[in-house]
């Protein structure tokens, strides 16, 4: 607003001639309802309940009465300038243009004298009663309000594109500041008509163009163009009529009009932003499918606030909170977000686990449905500050839990220690400690914990009596301990009775029958039946995760990969697949984790659940959600569709449960009540 008093002294408007005057003053005018829409905005956003707007009743009365006033402004510097456009020989566009005008302007005054009063009447009453369902009479009026402001901006648009078309023919619009204006003018009346019925991005533009304030903003810029040139030299079409004026200094572009596009589509992609990440929606006409539904629930409404499922009931048969932005998701299925439960993203963070890379993994991550990773190793001090940003919204990220590492000092001339720990001595650092029996675990543990970590995990060359001490103390210490299914001087079943909460590689059971692997599996190519005649027996080993509810991380997909490319490995996967078999079929809980640096994600784990290793796609589809939130302890707010759980979620074009591969027609994602659109 000071740019434009700028613009006013520049152009010395007091020393015009009158008839200019007339048109610099209607050109203020229709600048003038930005100094109450700053008021307006000043305000915040409207309550979310009735409650809220009783309680502020005579800040939304003084709220909507502005706005009142900024139509009432628009009318007049809109009229003013229609009479200067006339004396000027253009009739058409204007007349077109006051048409609309005239047209547009009860229904606004109607429409915010009806949130302004009527609504709050209303809500006064519901207050009273102390009563959550509206009157009989407020849908349908709140749906006509709604009609009669949809045509108001509608129409408010049109005189903006029609006042437009009428400056250009007299020569007071150049081309292209023509064309853009018309152009954005046109782009935001199609899309205030819209059906409520349309994809998301659509929807979301739609109500940005129908807030109150965004039809004024076309009248602003095209405010600052005729401020702008009030002083300048007049074009020949309107020499005749500004004879008398004498034209000022062209002065410095305040707002250059090739950025007017610019400004307005950023304002556009923030509002929208705002809208898709708001903290108040309902998801309507979905088809629930989790854990607890293995028959998928249609017609369903589920509610979102700020981060958290408020509510889930059948389509229409409670009503909306007026606050709440309705995404019609007709046709579309709702699933918990998936969990990968094995990925590591800081092995080497001064290399091929860069920030950039590690950033574009994460985006492709979330896209594909994962709300939430377990990492299983790496440098702590890179996943404290990815776990950070990810849950503070500045990175587009699954949320992220990591281990601390321990091992027997021999693991440790792996060069992949000393690449997560540069800067420091492999074993030695509170995130990847080498122990013995003579380690003070309790500090061990506790230095564990405080670097962030979510759990520890037991990687190799640890003794079943050192595992079950770690675990006890770790239990004291309310951290859980996670590891490997085989740890060298520890046989899985000593590692699931020392009390491991989740065991990793489905082919490390093999030792609890085997001391090495044969040769022959190795080095000869075998057939299925081989296989499931080679493939041990554990049943004794799965009844006691049962019994224990340990859960098993079979990891097939990096086995598969790893037998792609190095034949002698081809044995892993086909004897893991099988040991995976034996314990679903044992009633062993399975979690869905990946382990092949992030080559590919989650669906394609519980595609090889389905297809290798024989599970239901609801039981794989469980693996990837709930039993995932179980081995990171977050069953209690993760993992399911529920009232009160984080709103981790994704959205199917196609039922997973008909083909599993649907996993992958993810329409969008929410995570932590976020709206993420597919890309």
């Amino acid at each position: 607003m000071s740019a434009a008093a700028w613009v006013l002294g520049g152009h010395q408007s007091r020393r015009l001639a009158a008839d200019r005057r007339q048109l610099v003053l209607g050109a203020t005018l229709l600048l003038a309802p930005w100094l109450l829409l700053s008021l307006f905005a000043g305000m915040g956003p409207p309550p979310a309940d009735p409650a809220g707007w009783v309680a502020t009743a005579v800040e939304q009365q003084l709220r909507y009465t502005l706005l009142i006033l900024c139509g009432v402004l628009l009318v007049a510097g809109f009229v003013l300038l229609g009479a200067w456009l006339r004396r000027a020989g253009e009739n058409t566009y204007t007349l077109l243009g006051l048409t609309a005008l005239l047209l547009a302007t009860p229904l606004f005054i109607v429409n915010m004298a009806y949130w302004g009063t009527f609504l709050l009447d209303s809500f006064r009453l519901v207050v009273a009663t102390g009563s959550a369902q509206r009157p009989d009479w407020y849908k349908p009026m709140r749906d006509l309000m709604n009609l009669l402001g949809a045509v108001a901006v509608a129409l408010q648009y049109a005189t903006a594109i029609a006042f437009t078309a009428a400056l250009h023919r007299v020569g007071w619009c150049r081309p292209t500041a023509s064309r853009w204006l018309m152009g954005l003018s046109g782009t935001a009346l199609v899309l205030s008509v819209l059906p409520a019925a349309v994809p998301v991005p659509l929807a979301i533009a739609s109500y940005v163009v129908s807030i109150p304030a965004v039809p004024f903003l076309i009248p602003y810029w095209l405010s600052l163009l005729l401020l702008r040139r009030a002083g300048a030299t007049a074009s020949p079409a309107i020499l005749a009529p500004l004879e008398t004026c004498s034209p000022a200094p062209n002065p410095p572009e305040i707002l250059p009009l090739k950025w007017m596009p610019v400004f307005f589509l950023v304002l556009l992609g923030y509002s929208g932003r705002a809208q898709v990440t708001g903290s108040n929606y309902a998801l309507t006409g979905v088809t629930i499918i989790d854990a607890r539904h293995p028959v998928p629930v249609a017609h369903q409404t589920i509610l979102i606030r700020h981060q958290t499922i408020t509510a889930i009931f059948l389509d229409g048969s409670q009503p909306l909170p007026d606050s709440a932005r309705v995404v019609r998701l007709q046709g579309k299925y709702v699933v918990p977000g998936l969990i990968d439960a094995h990925v590591h993203l800081a092995t080497d963070p001064s290399g091929v686990d860069n920030r950039a890379h590690v950033l574009a993994v994460l985006r492709r991550l979330l896209y594909s449905g994962v709300t939430s990773v377990r990492d299983m190793a790496g440098d702590a001090r890179i996943l404290a500050g990815l776990a950070r940003d990810a849950a503070t919204g500045e990175i587009v990220s699954p949320a992220i839990y990591y281990s601390a590492l321990l091992a027997g000092p021999a693991f440790f001339q792996d060069p992949r220690t000393a690449l997560a720990s540069k800067g420091a001595v492999a074993g030695t650092l509170p995130y990847m400690r080498a122990v013995t029996s003579s380690t003070d675990l309790v500090l061990a543990v506790a230095e564990a914990k405080g670097t962030g970590a979510t759990g520890l995990k037991l990687y190799a060359d640890v003794a079943a009596p050192l595992v079950a001490h770690i675990v006890r103390e770790a239990t004291r210490q309310n951290l859980p301990v996670w590891a490997h299914a085989w740890l060298q001087h520890a046989k899985p079943a000593e590692v699931v009775a020392a009390g491991v909460g989740v065991v990793s590689h489905a082919p490390l059971l093999l030792y609890e029958k085997l001391d090495t692997i044969p040769p022959s599996w190795k080095t000869q190519r075998h057939g299925a039946a081989f296989w499931d005649s080679a493939t041990p027996d554990l049943s004794a080993l799965f009844a006691l995760m049962k019994e224990r509810h340990t859960i098993l991380d079979a990891t097939l997909l990096t086995y598969q990969e790893w037998g792609q490319e190095d034949s002698t490995m081809r044995y892993a996967y086909e004897v893991g697949k099988r040991l995976t078999t034996q314990a679903y079929k044992a009633g062993v809980l399975l979690a869905a984790g990946t382990d092949d640096d992030q080559k590919q994600f989650v669906p394609k784990e519980v595609e090889l659940l389905v297809k290798g290793a024989g599970l239901s796609a609801f039981d794989a589809l469980t693996a990837a959600t709930l039993n995932g939130a179980k081995a990171l302890h977050l069953e209690t707010t993760r993992g399911t569709v529920a009232v009160g759980k984080m709103a981790d979620l994704v959205v199917l074009d196609k039922n997973p449960l008909q083909d599993i591969s649907n996993l992958e027609a993810v329409y969008a994602v929410i995570k932590a009540g976020k709206f993420f659109q597919k890309e």
